[in-house]
């Protein structure tokens, strides 16, 4: 398995069990850079999801969300560091989807990033709110 800076091997595995962690390495790179630009840390609530974990925690995109491309991570992040991070996101020539999550009890929030391409992503907007 590759090792990314900041990031461990549990944070980027399947949470299922299944043992797969299968993230791109390209996206994982600009991931390392942006967590160096920002210099926190940035706590992962999701990376890698196997279809059939993806199914059951995300039923809307079925067996094939961005998660399983191993294009897409979730960062539990709130307040002024959430912005920076979507800030920063925003500016990236790899990143092309970022999903925000403010709302509710802070331990629940977090910014989706991926690096889905036009055709991996269909028709699901640059940026969302959940």
């Amino acid at each position: 398995m590759k090792k990314w800076e900041n990031f461990s091997d549990a944070e980027l595995t399947c949470h299922c069990g299944c043992g797969r962690m299968l993230m791109d390495e390209e996206f994982m790179e600009e991931v390392v850079r942006i967590r160096r630009a920002l210099d926190i840390p940035l706590p992962v609530t999701s990376a890698f999801r196997c279809p059939v974990h993806n199914y059951r925690v995300s039923p809307g995109t079925k067996q094939d969300g961005p998660h399983t491309t191993g294009k897409a991570i979730d960062i539990r992040i709130h307040g002024k560091e959430a912005l920076a991070l979507v800030r920063l996101a925003a500016l990236s020539p790899v990143i092309r989807g970022i999903g925000i999550n403010q709302r509710g009890p802070v331990a629940q929030r977090f910014i989706h990033i991926d690096s889905l391409t036009s055709e991996e992503r269909s028709q699901r907007p640059n940026i969302w709110s959940y």
